[in-house]
C-alpha cells in the first residue's frame, strides 16, 4: 500500500545526500536462487555470477569500502542475519539494495515447521530445531497468529480474570481460578495499572491463587489477568504455545490435519545487527520474522533505512540507544510488531517520515512488560523530526518524544490506546525532576479514534487523549492539529508551563467517562503558567460532552497566561459546557461563567448556531498534501460563522466542523463516520485498514465464520463496482483487496460467508 505523499520542498529530502554513490564504487551481487558462495569476489561483481547467502556477506565485510553497494536479487528470499563489521563514510555509505525485477528481496528469520505429532484434543506438536529459549512470532498461511490465551475475550469478561488481592510482586488471588486447569510453566499477563501490562512465569497455582516470577509493578485489586503460552490456553484454531525447555511448539488445529496449513516460526533473533558501525544505507528490502528485533543499532550513527518493508517483529522493529544518532527511517511499511516499531532509546536526530505503520503492540500479552511498550514510535530524542507518517491500530501511544528541538508534524494517527491506556497519540513526559527542554513543535497532525482500553481495569472509561503533554512538560508549540473521536480529551495539558496551543480543532472527544475536548489540569507539584491558548475550535458533538475541563488546585485561573479568541461550541446544548475544578468545589458553568472565574477569554465565543439533531454536524478533514475540495450538497457554516454555500476547500492536514445553515439534515457520506469505531464495546466482525485508502486495503476478519467469502465493493448508488471470492477457513483472518484503480469517493465493502454478512464504509483517496 502507498504511503502519504511527501512535500518535495520538505526537510525529508535533505537525506538524499546520504544516498549519493561515488563513481568508483564496487557492486557485489547476491542471489539465493542462482548464487554460489564459492565464487570469487571478482565474479560476484557481476549479476550473472552472484554469491548466495547472508553468511557469505558477513564473511566479506572486510573488503567493503564506503560507496560500495551490496545488491540482493528481487524475488529471492535470504534466511539469516546481516552483521556489518565495516562502516562507510560521510557521503559514501555502504548500501544494501535490490536488483533485477519483481518483488523486493526478503531477509527473513522464518523457518517452516513440519513433522507434526498429534497429542490429542485437537493439538499437535513439532520440535523447533533452532533451539530457541523463547518464541515470539508464528504465522499460519502467511498471516500473523496471536498466541493462545485463557480466557478468550467475550463481551462479559473483556478477556480477563479479576485480581481480588495480591502479595508483593509474586502472588495474585482470584475466586475465578477455582476449577481451572493448571497453567504452571506458562505465562500470566497482569494489567497492573492502566498503562502497564506485565508478564510473569507461573510458578504455582491453586484454586484461588497464582504465584509467578517476574519484575515490574505490583498488581492492583480489581484489575485483570490472563494466561498464555501454555497448552491449556490452546483451545481455538491457530492457538499456539512454545516450551523453551523441550523446544516444542504446540498448535491447536481441531479436526483439521496440520498439512493443510503452512506454519512458520521466527528463529532468528536479530535480522540486522549494527554494533558501533556508521554510514550504512538499506534500500528496497523486506525484513520479516525476527524473534526479537529487525534492526538492533548500538552506538552507531548515520543509518538510513529507506523504502523497506517490515512485518512480524517478535519484539521491536528498530531498537537503538542513546549512544546512536542521525537515523533515518523513510518511506517504509511496518505491520505486526509485537512491542515497539521504533524503540528510540533517546537517540538523537531521527528523521522518521513517510512511513506506513500498522498493528503495533496490538495483541495483549505479546508486547514487552513495563513502561515503553506497545508504542509505534517511542522516545525519539533531541533534534528529531517525525512527519507524514500514517500510524494505525497501535496498542498504546503512537509517537512518544523526549528532548529539545523536536518536530512532530503532518502525521495521520488512527486508532490507538486499544491494549493499554492513560496515554496519547502524541505524547511527551518530563517528570518530577524536570529537564527544561528547548522548543518542540506538534503541528498539523490529524488524530482520530483513541478508544481507550477499559477491560482489565476497574473502570469502563476510554482513557485516551489525542495530544498528551504529561507531567511538567514545557516549551511545546501545539498548532493546527485536528483531534477527533478520542475517549477522554482531545488535548491534555498536565501541569504544564510555557506552552503555546493555537488554532487546533477538537471534535467529539469525550466518549465514555471522559473529561472535555480541552483538558488542562494543574497539580500541587506543577503550576500552569505562561500558557498561550488562542484560536482553537473546540466542538462537542453530543449534548452531554463538555467542551472544556479546567482544573486548578488553588483557583488561580487568572494566572495561567494568555487565553482568548477560542471557540467553545456545543451546538446541540449550550448549557453548562465547562467544568471547573477549584478549591471551592466543582462548578459546571457556561462560557460566561468561565470568563468570570478566569477573568479571561472575553473575546472567546460559543456556537454561532444551535441545532436540534446531532447528525446535522459535519466533520471533514484532508490528510493529503494537496488542497481538497469537498462538495457539501447544502449550505453550511463553520464554528466561526464563515459560510460555505455548496463546497469547502481544505488545505493539507486541516479540517472543519460544519453546521447546516438551515433545517435540512441530509448529508453526504462523512469521512469521520468511516473510521470511527471508538465507541464500540465489542470488536466489529471485520475491520478495514488503511481507511481512507490510496492503494490496497486489508480486510481483517474478527469472527469464526468459515467457507467461501464473497467481498463486494459497492458505490453510493448501490452498484457493485468490484467482486472477489476468497476461501475463509479457521486460520485465515485477513485478505488484501486491490483498490488502486477505484475512482476517488465513498464506497461500502460487503462481506458474505454463507448466510452471514456485514458491511463497512471505506473512503478511496
Amino acid at each position: 500500500m502507498k504511503k502519504l505523499k511527501l512535500n518535495p520542498g520538505g526537510i525529508l529530502f535533505l537525506t538524499a545526500i546520504l544516498l549519493t554513490v561515488n563513481a568508483s564504487a564496487t557492486n557485489y551481487y547476491f542471489s539465493s536462487s542462482s548464487g554460489d558462495d564459492n565464487r570469487s569476489s571478482a565474479q560476484a561483481q557481476s549479476s550473472a555470477t552472484p554469491w548466495k547467502t547472508l553468511s557469505k556477506l558477513n564473511s566479506i565485510f572486510s573488503i567493503l569500502r564506503g560507496g560500495d553497494i551490496v545488491y540482493f536479487k528481487r524475488g529471492d528470499v535470504f534466511y539469516g542475519s546481516i552483521t556489518p563489521s565495516t562502516s562507510g563514510s560521510s557521503g559514501l555509505p555502504i548500501t544494501f539494495d535490490a536488483y533485477g525485477t519483481g518483488n523486493k528481496p526478503i531477509i527473513t528469520g522464518f523457518t517452516a515447521i513440519g513433522s507434526w505429532t498429534s497429542i490429542g484434543s485437537g493439538r499437535f506438536q513439532a520440535v523447533l530445531s533452532s533451539g530457541l529459549s523463547t518464541l515470539n512470532v508464528v504465522t499460519i498461511n502467511g498471516n500473523f497468529q496471536p498466541i493462545g490465551r485463557y480466557p478468550k475475550k467475550t463481551a462479559a469478561n473483556g478477556g480477563y480474570l479479576t485480581v481480588s488481592s495480591f502479595s508483593g510482586n509474586t502472588t495474585i488471588s482470584s475466586a475465578q481460578l477455582s476449577g481451572l486447569p493448571s497453567f504452571q510453566g506458562g505465562q500470566v499477563v497482569i494489567r497492573k495499572v492502566h498503562w502497564i501490562l506485565d508478564k510473569g512465569t507461573v510458578t504455582g497455582q491453586g484454586s484461588s491463587y497464582v504465584t509467578y516470577s517476574g519484575g515490574g509493578y505490583n498488581a492492583s485489586n480489581g484489575y485483570g489477568f490472563f494466561f498464555q503460552n501454555h497448552i491449556n490456553a490452546c483451545t481455538s484454531a491457530g492457538d499456539w504455545c512454545y516450551d523453551g525447555a523441550t523446544k516444542k511448539i504446540t498448535v491447536y488445529y481441531g479436526s483439521t490435519a496440520p498439512p493443510a496449513y503452512a506454519v512458520q516460526a521466527a528463529t532468528i533473533d536479530i535480522l540486522v545487527n549494527i554494533n558501533t558501525r556508521s554510514y550504512l544505507t538499506f534500500n528496497n528490502l523486506v525484513f520479516t520474522g525476527s524473534n526479537s528485533k529487525m534492526f538492533y543499532i548500538n552506538a552507531s550513527n548515520h543509518i538510513v533505512i529507506n523504502a523497506c518493508d517490515f512485518s512480524n517483529s517478535g519484539i521491536d522493529g528498530i531498537n537503538t540507544n542513546v549512544a546512536s544518532n542521525t537515523i533515518s527511517v523513510i518511506n517504509c511499511t511496518a505491520r505486526w510488531t509485537n512491542n515497539d516499531f521504533i524503540f528510540g532509546g533517546a537517540a538523537q536526530y531521527w528523521n522518521i517520515a513517510g512511513n506506513n505503520i500498522t498493528n503495533t503492540g496490538s495483541v495483549p500479552g505479546m508486547g514487552s512488560s513495563g513502561d515503553a511498550t506497545y508504542t509505534a514510535i517511542y522516545n525519539i530524542g533531541a533534534g528529531s523530526i517525525a512527519q507524514y507518517n500514517y500510524i494505525r491500530n497501535t496498542g498504546y501511544t503512537a509517537i512518544d518524544f523526549r528532548g529539545s528541538n523536536i518536530t512532530v508534524q503532518n502525521n495521520f494517527i488512527d486508532t490507538f490506546c486499544r491494549v493499554k491506556d492513560d496515554g496519547g497519540a502524541i505524547y511527551t513526559y518530563t517528570g518530577a525532576n524536570p529537564i527544561v527542554y528547548g522548543q518542540r513543535y506538534v503541528n498539523n497532525n490529524i488524530v482520530l479514534n483513541g478508544g481507550g482500553a477499559g477491560p482489565g481495569t476497574t473502570t469502563t472509561n476510554s482513557d485516551a487523549y489525542g495530544i498528551y503533554m504529561d507531567n511538567l512538560s514545557s516549551n511545546v508549540t501545539i498548532s493546527g492539529n485536528t483531534v477527533a473521536n478520542c475517549g477522554s480529551a482531545g488535548i491534555f495539558l498536565h501541569a504544564n508551563h510555557d506552552m503555546s496551543v493555537t488554532n487546533n480543532t477538537l471534535y467529539n472527544n469525550v466518549l465514555t467517562g471522559g473529561y472535555g475536548q480541552m483538558l488542562i489540569r494543574q497539580e500541587s507539584f506543577g503550576l500552569v503558567r505562561n500558557l498561550t491558548l488562542t484560536g482553537n475550535k473546540v466542538v462537542s458533538r453530543a449534548g452531554t460532552q463538555l467542551v472544556a475541563y479546567y482544573w486548578s488546585n488553588v483557583s488561580d485561573f487568572n494566572l495561567w497566561g494568555t487565553l482568548d479568541n477560542n471557540y467553545y461550541c456545543r451546538p446541540l446544548n449550550e448549557t453548562n459546557t465547562f467544568q471547573l475544578i477549584k478549591t471551592t468545589g466543582n462548578q459546571n458553568t457556561t462560557l460566561a461563567g468561565w470568563q468570570s472565574a478566569a477573568q479571561k477569554e472575553w473575546s472567546s465565543k460559543k456556537s454561532p448556531k444551535t441545532i436540534t439533531n446531532i447528525n446535522s454536524l459535519r466533520f471533514e478533514y484532508n490528510l493529503t498534501t494537496s488542497n481538497k475540495t469537498v462538495s457539501l450538497g447544502a449550505a453550511y457554516i463553520d464554528v466561526k460563522g464563515v459560510s460555505y454555500p455548496s463546497s469547502i476547500t481544505l488545505a493539507p492536514f486541516t479540517s472543519a466542523v460544519l453546521i447546516p445553515q438551515s433545517g435540512g439534515t441530509t448529508l453526504a457520506e462523512n469521512t469521520a463516520e468511516i473510521v470511527d469505531e471508538s465507541n464500540l464495546t465489542e470488536k466489529p466482525s471485520f475491520t478495514i485498514y488503511p481507511n481512507p485508502v490510496r492503494d490496497n486495503f486489508v480486510l481483517q476478519l474478527n469472527n469464526s465464520q468459515t467457507g467461501k467469502m464473497n467481498v463486494q465493493v459497492v458505490n453510493q448508488a448501490g452498484a457493485i463496482i468490484r467482486s472477489y471470492l476468497f476461501n475463509k477457513d479457521q486460520m485465515v483472518n485477513q485478505v488484501t483487496v486491490p483498490a488502486n484503480d477505484l475512482p476517488t469517493g465513498v464506497y461500502f465493502v460487503h462481506v458474505q460467508i454463507g448466510t452471514w454478512s456485514d458491511k463497512r464504509k471505506i473512503v478511496k483517496l
